[in-house]
């Protein structure tokens, strides 16, 4: 008589077996259940121009160009507003908070 703590690994076989044939069906699948001529966003997709108007990037105002300062991204709140994580403002090994006149904010752009 089998002890109840026994696992049975030809039971687990089987089922991890299952598992991974559900995995790679679904997968293969996937080209077949969409729309007709639709495509999966991340192999066909297209890029929406201004379909995330909310983000910001916080950039540093001494770097070079935008790409090599943009360090932290924030939400609009508010035509004013940027609502962006604490740590986003912190000086590195400082106690002190970024000052306003450090920073450039981008806003409404694809690029």
């Amino acid at each position: 008589m089998k002890s109840p703590n026994n696992i049975n690994l030809n039971h687990f076989s089987d089922w991890f077996k299952f598992f991974i044939l559900s995995i790679c069906l679904w997968g293969v699948s996937l080209p077949l259940i969409l729309p007709a001529g639709q495509q999966p966003r991340i192999i066909g997709g297209m890029d929406a121009d201004h379909s995330w108007p909310f983000m910001t990037a916080l950039i540093d105002s001494e770097a070079a160009t935008g790409m090599d300062g943009q360090f932290c991204g924030g939400t609009l709140v508010h035509p004013r507003w940027v609502l962006t994580a604490a740590h986003c403002l912190e000086v590195w090994g400082d106690d002190e908070l970024r000052s306003a006149g450090s920073l450039h904010v981008l806003v409404g752009t694809d690029s």
